[in-house]
């Protein structure tokens, strides 16, 4: 019996341990929060170091070095010195040969006369021209001299929401996220490039301050209500202005809104959506577009509000457009008109 007992006695101790870690790990599984595979923390620990990213001190360095500031000559003291609280603009040089952007709301022709160019070092220089681009409400600047260093424009595909961007000046670095474009405009009907979508930043904001990427990229320019004048406008400019020292903006003249609906496809309904034509230069026809037509495709990419100014200006002068009419999608080539004033 004794033997019996020592024999019987391990498998007693072995099944009491082995319920007690059956309860143990149930009792665990109960309690115990879900389990977080490690790419997605990989993944948050991403997001994290995003939100709290600093722009690098050789980014920031060569940007300041893009960035002048012109004078009003009439405001120097003793015919030497500026007051540190008086206004000037900022610009930002994005040619070699001297071209820069200017968000100048309150120019008017012939105050160039009185202006005067200083660089980030202190030199000073003449103005050449300038000129007001309608379109994009800034005024281009041309200064005396060449070989200048310049900033680059950021890709407008690689610019998103939730991205970090920074709002440069002399005397401010400020760290921004994206939010969704926001529409700007209360316009019912509108012609087709003119822009109604923009990136805007907090109250704290100021305009004529330069946007940039992480990589020291422009963005754009802020304006008075905050909105960022994209860069892309500038970008796509860049030939006509070192060529002509002028804006050549080219679009079609379709006016219209943004709308969508419901068509009948084969066995079932589909939702559509794209640019509402109310009114065009041109009827509709077998090869052209007119009013009653849905634009839903440009250059075979799907037509969206938040991008559609830059779809339209992008596109080359002869550009392919498909419509949706009397149920039916139609594949047209339209042409392009000077748009610059």
């Amino acid at each position: 019996t004794s033997s019996s007992f020592v024999t019987f006695f391990p498998f007693v101790v072995f099944v009491a341990a082995l319920s007690s870690l059956t309860f143990t790990l149930s009792t665990f599984v109960w309690f115990a929060p879900t389990f977080i595979p490690d790419q997605l923390i990989t993944n948050t620990q991403k997001i994290f170091k995003g939100q709290n990213e600093e722009l690098d001190v050789a980014v920031l360095n060569k940007t300041k070095q893009r960035l002048w500031y012109i004078y009003d000559k009439r405001e120097k003291i003793g015919g030497r010195f500026y007051s540190n609280d008086i206004e000037r603009l900022q610009a930002v040089l994005f040619s070699s040969d001297g071209w820069a952007i200017v968000y100048a709301p309150n120019y008017q022709k012939g105050l160039e006369k009185y202006w005067e160019a200083v660089d980030y070092q202190g030199i000073s220089y003449k103005i050449e021209k300038v000129f007001v681009d309608s379109l994009s409400n800034l005024a281009y600047v041309k200064f005396s001299g060449d070989g200048f260093s310049f900033i680059s424009f950021a890709n407008w595909n690689e610019i998103f929401p939730a991205q970090t961007v920074w709002e440069i000046s002399s005397n401010r670095r400020e760290r921004h996220i994206l939010e969704k474009p926001v529409k700007v405009t209360e316009e019912k009907s509108y012609f087709i490039w003119q822009p109604q979508f923009f990136y805007q930043l907090l109250v704290s904001s100021e305009s004529g301050n330069l946007i940039i990427n992480s990589n020291g990229e422009m963005i754009g320019i802020l304006d008075k209500n905050r909105n960022i004048i994209y860069g892309w406008m500038i970008d796509s400019q860049f030939a006509s202005i070192l060529q002509k020292g002028a804006t050549n903006y080219t679009a079609a003249l379709w006016k219209g809104r943004m709308a969508h609906g419901f068509v009948k496809e084969s066995d079932f309904i589909k939702r559509v959506s794209g640019f509402y034509v109310d009114s065009s230069p041109t009827r509709a026809t077998a090869s052209t577009v007119g009013a009653g037509d849905l634009i839903i495709r440009i250059q075979n990419r799907s037509v969206e509000a938040e991008d559609l100014s830059r779809q339209i200006l992008s596109a080359p002068e002869k550009f392919s457009v498909t419509i949706l009419r009397g149920g039916k999608e139609l594949n047209l080539e339209a042409i392009k008109t000077n748009i610059s004033k």
